[in-house]
């Protein structure tokens, strides 16, 4: 698979450039503080007791962590993951309780690690984010750009922690139309980078864009076309492999209160 996608961008750069057009490619940002990973291997190479430990671990974090009992859990999933550091959900579940209690940063590097450890790769991972920039550093003089999109939505997401979530993106990787505004921050400029000397010299001074509501007025971009798109993704919600997921049914109240919400919102605005 890396293979291919390597191949696949230096055919596109080839292509684009060859054709004497810029190329513009950008890396991917994912969900990473809200979507748990799809699905988690064992450590078959794991003796008995010391799997017995670990599950003993994974169970009362689990458990403290379902009463708010935040700092215990933490404490639970710590030694679960010295026991089984590949275990995609133990690292989540670890991340979950050292933001619960205000450890942003030791929380950051468990959610990398339960995407790179998740076992139903739905999400781009690390070693796809960087093809991506080695692809386009390795094309720059023949006029390929970087836009580096997953490294600008984590230092400009709205939570502050550098962890992407549930106010970007519908699951694991589409995104909202907030989602779409901040990705679109981070191209614009590389964009205008690489358009022609003659389009440049016509480009206004440098302004800041309009907002994610702006934009939302200008594209007419109503509450009721958000309440389609979340009730859309509510229907994939309650497939697999969605389901599978750790928190799936708090998930999935949670988005029936949006829902609830954003319904309201649509009917006031249609009266």
């Amino acid at each position: 698979m890396l293979d291919r996608l390597r191949s696949n961008l230096d055919d596109i750069c080839r292509a684009g450039t060859g054709a004497g057009a810029a190329v513009v490619l950008s890396t991917v940002a994912v969900n990473l503080r809200d979507s748990a990973p799809f699905a988690s291997l064992e450590d078959t190479t794991l003796a008995p007791a010391v799997r017995a430990s670990w599950q003993r671990s994974f169970r009362d974090g689990s458990e403290l962590a379902a009463v708010g009992r935040h700092a215990a859990a933490r404490d639970s999933f710590l030694a679960a993951a010295r026991l089984a550091p590949h275990h995609a959900e133990t690292r989540y579940r670890l991340g979950r309780s050292l933001l619960a209690v205000g450890d942003t940063a030791e929380a950051q590097p468990h959610f990398a690690a339960a995407l790179e450890h998740d076992a139903l790769r739905f999400r781009t991972d690390r070693r796809l984010n960087d093809i991506i920039r080695a692809t386009a550093a390795a094309g720059a003089a023949d006029g390929v750009h970087l836009a580096d999109g997953e490294a600008f939505v984590r230092a400009h997401e709205p939570s502050g922690s550098g962890l992407p979530g549930r106010e970007l993106f519908y699951e694991q990787v589409h995104l909202t139309f907030p989602g779409n505004h901040l990705l679109a921050r981070a191209v614009l400029p590389v964009v205008e980078d690489a358009l022609p000397d003659r389009a440049g010299q016509r480009r206004r001074p440098a302004i800041a864009g309009p907002d994610a509501a702006a934009c939302a007025r200008a594209q007419a971009f109503p509450p009721r076309h958000e309440y389609d798109h979340w009730r859309q993704h509510r229907t994939l919600m309650v497939r697999y492999p969605f389901t599978a997921q750790a928190e799936h049914e708090a998930d999935l109240a949670r988005l029936d209160r949006r829902l609830v919400e954003l319904r309201a919102g649509s009917g006031s605005e249609q009266a």
